[in-house]
């Protein structure tokens, strides 16, 4: 690193041979030795001092502004709350893991509730940026879309996945099929190609189709692995040719 956050000198005294000191003597070289680390970790804590005054002259009581987000004597901020989200939605860690974590690290354990409203909030913040995904992928010219089974309190629940370049979007549905598609609101209002697993529910929404090559792979490896077929291995290495052609066509332009 070319600026680093903290500079650390090991002067020399004095020689290690014969013992002269060497303060006043001309520096040869400097050796650079940087350290990646992260810093101590401990809580800041603001506190926040609204001035109350009253007017002389007509007697009104007037407070100082406060930032939107203090609004309770004592709380956690958006720095923690954030990062609590972060570790609880897309390092899909449990809530009373992440609350551990915190113990561990900060001594600080905040509710089940409070994290769980904190990632309440971010969903409602997020929300305009959903409307602004699914129009891109409405318009993308391919969607790739995939179902995945997960466990919420015990129950198989499944989330679902639309992808196109830069854009991606999340639905957590009890269903598998047609019923949580539509709820993504992008799969029926386009009539371009849906990359897929073949799964039925996707042939029921108008448009192009087209098999999804992670699976058609992998449903080779079963069959190779199971009957010993020439022809599967075969078209497995021809689906994985015409891939790295196409991605280097695509990288040239």
């Amino acid at each position: 690193m070319a600026h680093p956050d903290v500079i650390q000198r090991h002067p020399v005294g004095q020689c290690a041979r014969c013992g002269r000191g060497l303060h006043p003597v001309p520096l040869d070289r400097l050796i650079r030795r940087q350290v990646f680390d992260i810093p101590p970790l401990v809580l800041q804590v603001t506190e926040h001092q609204v001035e109350v005054k009253t007017c002389p002259d007509c007697a009104h009581v007037t407070m100082g502004t406060v930032p939107a987000h203090v609004g309770a004597p004592v709380q956690y901020g958006p720095q923690l709350l954030g990062l609590s989200t972060y570790l609880q939605m897309f390092q899909m860690i449990p809530v009373d893991r992440v609350r551990a974590m915190f113990t561990e690290l900060w001594g600080q354990a905040p509710s089940a509730g409070t994290l769980l409203d904190a990632v309440r909030r971010a969903a409602d913040a997020v929300r305009p940026a959903l409307d602004v995904i699914r129009t891109h992928l409405r318009q993308a010219p391919v969607v790739n879309a995939d179902e995945t089974g997960l466990r919420v309190e015990g129950h198989l629940w499944w989330m679902h996945t639309l992808t196109a370049p830069g854009w991606t979007l999340f639905g957590l549905h009890r269903h598998r099929g047609q019923i949580a598609m539509q709820a993504m609101g992008v799969l029926a209002e386009r009539q371009r190609i849906v990359v897929h697993d073949y799964g039925k529910p996707y042939y029921r929404f108008e448009g192009r189709h087209a098999l999804c090559n992670a699976h058609l792979l992998r449903d080779l490896t079963r069959v190779i692995e199971t009957t010993q077929d020439a022809w599967a291995r075969r078209l497995q290495t021809l689906l994985v040719d015409m891939h790295r052609v196409a991605a280097a066509a695509r990288d040239a332009g």
